[in-house]
């Protein structure tokens, strides 16, 4: 859970505040920071080389179910714009197909009939998919608090994000990656763009977000903050029962 999406379940009347609560700065597992970190040279070129992409390409990435709602229509979108000013670019996608989305199936197939374009299909060796990227999207229509943003974080990677509940909070913008419009393909381009413009900036966000992971969202912390509120919570039933 995150912030965010605990203040919308107040307004919405779901639960009363004093029974919701957000441990730390949220997120339900935190982050491996072991298992994702920042990926050295050589690995780097390895999972290029195994997704058939050049080495010195420019990698948009994206990781997710292959939805409507992970907004994939204003990905492609998006793609399309950039690729036609860079022929550098790359775009490596993994997740699993929904049979029912007729729309965003459509979609990937267009996606795919480009050589530029890389699926990895189910493919969740997801340390090694971020070691080929260069910037995240992640133009979802909603979230509660993402996996993705973070373990792009910790691998270093800057990430572009729509503004909603969940990316607000996964996404510092403007220190760890870029927040955009929902469902604005052009707002999505133009984040995109501005980190496939400027390594600096890729590297500064990167860094920003790989520090915020070690300092708040590593897993061992939820963990042991998970097991102190219930240490809390059953220290104080026992009070209650001895009275």
């Amino acid at each position: 859970m995150s912030h965010s999406t605990r203040e919308i379940a107040i307004e919405e009347g779901l639960c009363p505040p004093d029974k919701i609560k957000v441990l730390l700065s949220g997120s339900g597992q935190g982050v491996d920071a072991r298992r994702f970190a920042p990926a050295n040279e050589s690995a780097r070129f390895a999972a290029r080389a195994a997704y058939g992409i050049p080495a010195d390409a420019l990698v948009v990435g994206f990781l997710g179910r292959m939805v409507r709602d992970k907004g994939l229509l204003e990905l492609a979108r998006a793609w399309r714009r950039l690729s036609a000013k860079e022929p550098r670019l790359h775009f490596l996608l993994a997740g699993k197909q929904d049979p029912d989305d007729a729309l965003a199936t459509a979609m990937l197939a267009a996606l795919r009939s480009d050589p530029r374009v890389h699926y990895a299909g189910h493919d969740w060796d997801a340390p090694r998919l971020y070691a080929a990227m260069d910037v995240v999207a992640l133009p979802s229509y909603r979230e509660g608090f993402p996996n993705v943003a973070l373990e792009a974080a910790a691998m270093g990677l800057p990430i572009v994000a729509s503004r909603v509940p969940g990316c607000t909070d996964a996404v510092l913008d403007g220190v760890t990656g870029t927040l955009v419009a929902p469902r604005d393909a052009g707002a999505l381009a133009g984040g995109l763009e501005s980190y496939l413009a400027n390594a600096g900036l890729r590297e500064r966000h990167g860094q920003a977000g790989r520090s915020r992971v070690l300092a708040e969202l590593r897993r061992e912390a939820i963990h042991e903050a998970i097991a102190a509120e219930y240490r809390n919570l059953m220290g104080a039933a026992a009070c209650a029962y001895s009275r």
